[in-house]
Order: structure tokens, then sequence, then C-alpha cells
């Protein structure tokens, strides 16, 4: 589930979040992000200047951390070749020396399912079983309702919120909201709309709202509807019950 939902986030401006505190934790717990120190990198022998640049890095503390292109010789590659290679998807690992994210994230190598790294991690047999085999991701909508479903019998409020206003981002870009917006409650969208058309979800409050500003006004719904046809009914239809429970509390 946990490739899913960092799929699904991808379809967002998030950046990479596996390393913040939290998602780093359960990330490595759940067996889809990986660590070995850069002493037992498979290609140690092959490049061992690379390798001996890396460790330097750490032990005196260097700003190496960030993502590592593939070794292209001998040499640690130059910023010039490093910063071209890093645009190179997916990125070969990552390096983070003792990170600001979390206070639990050794120095070393990270990667995960699909990476080159990874991919020699399960040549060389350093990773068998489960943890050699790309994990499968399900349909975007099916991860929110997944998500949303859980929050809900958890009574996680704010998650529930969170996810709701994303679903409606995500299905502004990604799906027609014009065929949506006329789906039965027991369509998928509509199971999706019936979790986060709550009460409790709507007017749950956090000290830091990430919805805030999200959930358009009539104006702006007026105003996105020539480059999104259906959007000022779609977002009637998915924020009009919040309207009318933000009004009678």
């Amino acid at each position: 589930m946990i490739a899913s939902i960092y799929k699904f986030s991808e379809l967002f401006d998030v950046g990479y979040c596996r390393m913040r505190e939290g998602p780093f934790e359960a990330a490595i717990d759940a067996g889809f992000l990986y660590w070995i120190s850069v002493d037992e990198h498979p290609d140690r022998e092959r490049y061992p200047a690379w390798i001996a640049a890396l460790r330097r890095g750490i032990e005196t503390g260097d700003d190496l951390g960030g993502w590592l292109p593939d070794p292209t010789g001998p040499d640690l590659p130059t910023e010039e070749n490093s910063k071209a290679a890093c645009a190179l998807q997916p990125p070969y690992a990552l390096l983070e020396l003792n990170s600001e994210y979390g206070p639990n994230i050794r120095s070393g190598l990270y990667t995960e399912p699909g990476w080159r790294l990874w991919n020699r991690l399960v040549e060389t047999r350093r990773l068998t079983g489960s943890d050699a085999t790309l994990p499968a991701t399900l349909p975007p909508l099916q991860v929110v309702e997944a998500v949303m479903r859980e929050a809900f019998e958890q009574k996680d409020w704010y998650t529930v919120k969170v996810w709701f206003v994303m679903a409606f981002g995500y299905c502004v870009m990604h799906e027609d909201i014009q065929a949506l917006s006329e789906m039965g409650p027991d369509s998928e969208i509509g199971l999706i709309r019936k979790l986060g058309v709550h009460r409790e979800a709507c007017t749950v409050t956090e000290r830091y709202d990430i919805t805030d500003g999200l959930i358009p006004d009539d104006e702006t719904a007026i105003a996105y509807e020539t480059e999104f046809p259906g959007f000022a009914k779609f977002a009637e239809w998915w924020f009009g019950p919040w309207r009318k429970f933000s009004l009678e509390s």
C-alpha cells in the first residue's frame, strides 16, 4: 500500500518526501526503502575511488548529501556530471548525511524498488524474495478510497479532510469531471464522496491546515470553468455539503 500512496503523491508537487520523519520510518518498516552502508555497495571494488570519496564525505561531514548518479569512472563525478546524471529517472541512489528531516536517518545509501542500486542489490542477491519484487500499485482512486476508509474507521477526521481535498484536485487534473459528477452513490467516486461529506471532516481544525486555500469559492470555480469544463458543477457537487456544515457550525 505504501508504494501506491507514494505513486499517488507523485501526481502532486510534493517533492521527494520519503526521508522526512514519519514517512521515513514507515517506508523502512514496510520494506519500501532500503539502506546500506557505503562500504556495502555492490560495485565498491569496481569503483574504489568513488566509494572512498563517499566514505570521506561521511567521515568529514562534507556536503555530499543528495542524489547520486551512476559511477561513471574511477573518480568522483564532477558537479556538472552529477547534475546531468541526477536528471536521469529513476536516480541511482540517495546519500544522506545525518539529514535534518529525521533523527533516525543513518548516513549511507538509500534506495527503493526500481532504482538502479536496488536492481544491483537484487542482481547480487543482497535482496531476495518479496524484497526483490517490484511492489504492485493500485489505481489512484482506489488508493484514495482505501486511505479515507481507514481514516474514517479510526475517526481521523483531518486525514479524511486532506485526502478528500486531494481527491478533488486529482479528479480535476486527471479525470473527466463532467462524467464523475453524474455517477451514482455506489460508484467509486460516489463512495469517496460519501466518506468525505461528513461534518467532522469538514469542521476539524489543525494549527497548520494544508487544505487552507484549496477549496474553491464560487468566483474561483467560475474562473476555472474555461480551462476545466464542468469545474463549477463538480466543485459544488464535491464541496457543497461542506459549505452547509460550515454555516451550521
